[in-house]
């Protein structure tokens, strides 16, 4: 069995069998590698082992907890290290407390974020 993790996807065209990436940009699927092992109970790893498969190779074992599922077949992995990812993250936390600060403030005193770093 895997860790605990989360899922990530790389569309593909409609009613074609996707090869090993889904003919996505070697980068990209790093991208998504990292992402995956930030989100998951790898985060504090070095490196972990991520792996890709197709939707249709992915199922919710009867019984199962929310979120858990068995993998079928798997058509790669890839090696990703979860600290690529770090800053993406925390700038993503920090957009979203910025925005929900200038939601939370009354309609005629909101400003964007461009004019407040003027």
């Amino acid at each position: 069995g895997g860790r605990r993790g989360t899922r990530e996807g790389l569309g593909h065209t409609s009613g074609e069998e996707p090869d090993e990436f889904n003919g996505a940009d070697e980068a990209d699927v790093q991208m998504c590698a990292d992402l995956a092992a930030f989100f998951s109970d790898c985060k504090a790893e070095k490196k972990a082992r991520v792996s890709m498969t197709s939707a249709k190779w992915v199922s919710k074992p009867k019984g199962a907890p929310l979120g858990a599922v068995a993998m079928k077949k798997e058509l790669a992995s890839v090696v990703a290290v979860p600290d690529r990812v770090a800053h993406l993250a925390e700038e993503e936390a920090a957009t979203r407390a910025e925005r929900k600060e200038s939601e939370m403030q009354p309609v005629g005193q909101r400003r964007s974020a461009s004019a407040r770093k003027a």
